[in-house]
């Protein structure tokens, strides 16, 4: 087998750590399957066997989908069929199930729910309890590779997972990823593997991975819509514009809105009024009915706020507030019932029976509502249950941009927000969590949050948090300054295994995106978080509510002759990649766009800080090179509310 280079040295595919159990067997037999331990996320029992894939350039194998399969499966259908090609110059057969024949001598690579998969060992153990939404098992059964999930995703990563493991695939960014080429002979492998996300719901949070589905799917993770139900249009704010907008149900239920100027919100308690009440719990169990049958395969829906400072403050509410503690008791509440009232509508539509795939209505612990209740938690309803504790179909939202993500979760800093969280865990069985690791008031200029991301990780799975959504320059088109790529990429692999290696998968990602450039880019990387270390140890660029923080703009923050030194490495870089132009041009603009990506928030801060200090002609040379880069790279935003346009028509100016 003929490899690149850094393909040698590469560990396995969307794993970051190789299987430490071995399990000997040249193709696996049922028994082989069943007798294995599969507890656990991340199960790999891999041997090899005296079979082949690939032999002489030449295969025997053909993939096979279900004969009616869905768009996700043929898309994984069609990413082994491509990176097959590319690193063997072989073109793979796809048929569907009808056309395929069992038999001991049959050579498939089976991908999803195919009549293959029904007849094997293996789809016992392709359940929701034991993969979720996402996960999925690739096992070897005869000279067959199975590879399916529970849901059509899994299908997808699993492929993957074989192209990492025969190919030593790995992606890392838009257009940018690893794989052998030149490759002649692949012994089968015998594999026994099951993956189960350690996150079972990853919503993408920056622009460019929101802009590119192809690196959705590869970086495995999803929209809000795959997860979602939403109301209205809305998944994230949407008590009032998703669920009761204020033209249509005001004039007859002026009850259902907050007091004077928090109309903007719902009223969560109808102002005291039991028969309002009463009315606004039916309206929201109905429409929540209505939507899980023209969603069966979706089981999340939100009942949360508007985004807006603005809280009804009516006697009712502020009764409720002082007898639980918090504003975030009269929404607690009020989805419980509507929790129970929706089994109830359900119930009633469908012969007494609950729906299969359950229903999840989830509520903000965001703003007003993010302190937990803290009175009366002893307190009982009817049915014995704990009024403040979400019921079984109900759980917490937690968002807090007031934590400091360029510290520790146990920095004083955080002790507060951390706390209301731990007691959100105690109130909610299942949890989602909303985390901020940018700055929103300045897009270009970098964060320090790559520093505490595999503590996150590690955390977010110790509290069995179902949902991780990192909110990141989601509106920021093109791509993003500051290592966003690099954080997109250590942030999707720990979302599905918190164990990995962020300095190993570090390496790995600036070797394969800068090139021969990556030490440069390396040097300016470690230098660049030692002085974001720096400045936060002095208070310049941290604390509570940091991703909101403009004290960047001060000299002394970011000195010439430390920008100027880092526009240097930029430069150099650029000079080791410049071999690459005549011939690899794909890789040379690859590395290119990467290496400028950097150099915008360096060019951004010379000029936003010290254009007083340049020359003329060095000014101009500035201007001129960081609007090109912006263009190149098609960046939209300044910050998250700010388009870049204006600041592009400045760069213009003589």
């Amino acid at each position: 087998m003929k490899k690149k280079v850094f393909n040698s040295i590469t560990a396995l595919a969307l794993c970051s750590v190789i299987a430490s159990t071995s399990f000997s067997f040249a193709g696996t037999t049922s028994a082989d399957v069943a007798k294995a331990d599969m507890t656990g996320n991340h199960v790999r029992i891999i041997s090899d066997t005296e079979q082949y894939i690939v032999q002489d350039g030449k295969t025997d194998y053909k993939v096979v989908v279900p004969e009616n399969c869905s768009s996700i499966v043929t898309t994984a259908a069609s990413e082994l069929v491509t990176f097959f090609y590319e690193a063997t110059g072989i073109t793979l057969s796809v048929i569907d199930d009808t056309q395929a024949t069992v038999s001991t001598e049959s050579k498939y690579f089976s991908l999803g729910d195919t009549t293959l998969l029904r007849a094997s060992s293996v789809y016992e153990s392709v359940t929701y309890a034991s993969l979720n939404t996402d996960g999925y098992r690739m096992v070897t059964e005869g000279n067959t590779v199975y590879m399916a999930g529970y849901g059509d995703y899994g299908t997808l990563y699993a492929v993957y997972d074989f192209l990492g493991d025969v190919f030593h695939y790995e992606f890392f960014y838009t257009d940018i990823y690893n794989l052998d080429t030149g490759v002649t002979d692949v012994k089968l492998r015998a594999y026994n593997i099951k993956e189960r996300p350690d996150v079972a719901m990853r919503i993408y949070g920056w622009g460019y991975q929101l802009e590119n589905v192809q690196t959705t799917n590869r970086q495995r993770i999803r929209s809000w819509g795959d997860y979602f139900i939403p109301v209205n249009g809305r998944n994230w704010h949407n008590t009032t514009s998703g669920y009761i907008p204020y033209d249509q149900y005001e004039a007859a239920h002026p009850k259902w809105y907050g007091d004077g100027v928090g109309k903007i919100q719902m009223c969560y308690t109808a102002h005291g009024d039991q028969a309002e009440y009463n009315a606004l719990i039916e309206h929201l169990s109905e429409t929540i009915v209505r939507l899980l049958e023209e969603n069966p395969t979706k089981s999340v829906i939100t009942i949360t706020q508007e985004d807006s400072p603005y809280w009804c403050k009516c006697s009712w509410c502020a009764a409720e507030k002082e007898k639980y503690g918090s504003d975030s008791a009269a929404p607690l509440k009020l989805c419980n019932k509507v929790a129970d009232r929706v089994g109830e509508i359900w119930r009633g539509k469908n012969n007494g029976q609950d729906r299969e795939n359950g229903y999840d209505i989830v509520y903000f612990a965001y703003g007003s509502t993010i302190v937990p209740p803290t009175k009366n938690l002893d307190e009982v309803d009817e049915q014995g249950r704990l009024v403040m504790k979400s019921n079984e179909h109900t759980s917490a939202f937690f968002a807090s941009t007031g934590i400091d993500s360029t510290q520790s979760l146990t920095a004083p800093v955080n002790a507060e927000l951390i706390g209301y969280l731990e007691d959100w865990r105690k109130i909610t069985d299942r949890f989602y969590w909303w985390t901020y690791h940018d700055n929103y008031r300045q897009y270009f200029v970098p964060y320090n949050g790559i520093n505490t991301l595999s503590e996150y990780a590690k955390y977010i799975k110790e509290i069995n948090t179902d949902l991780w959504f990192a909110q990141m320059e989601y509106n920021q088109s093109g791509t993003s300054t500051g290592w966003a790529t690099l954080f997109g990429y250590l942030q999707t692999n720990l979302a599905w295994n918190v164990e990995g290696d962020v300095g190993a998968m570090t390496e790995r990602f600036f070797k394969a995106v800068y090139k021969d450039g990556a030490a440069e880019m390396m040097a300016l990387y470690e230098e660049c978080r030692a002085w974001l270390q720096y400045m936060g140890d002095q208070g310049w660029y941290s604390g509570a509510s940091s991703v909101f923080n403009e004290s960047h703009k001060n000299e002394e923050y970011w000195p010439r002759h430390l920008l100027e030194g880092w526009l240097a490495h930029t430069q150099r870089a650029v000079e080791s990649i410049a071999y690459l132009k005549d011939s690899a041009p794909k890789q040379y603009t690859n590395a290119y766009k990467a290496i400028a990506t950097e150099r915008v928030f360096i060019q951004y801060l010379l000029y936003d800080l010290h254009s007083a200090d340049l020359n003329k002609k060095d000014l101009q040379n500035l201007k001129a090179q960081l609007k090109d880069d912006i263009l190149l790279l098609g960046m939209s935003h300044l910050w998250e509310l700010v388009p870049v346009q204006d600041f592009l028509s400045e760069l213009s100016k003589n």
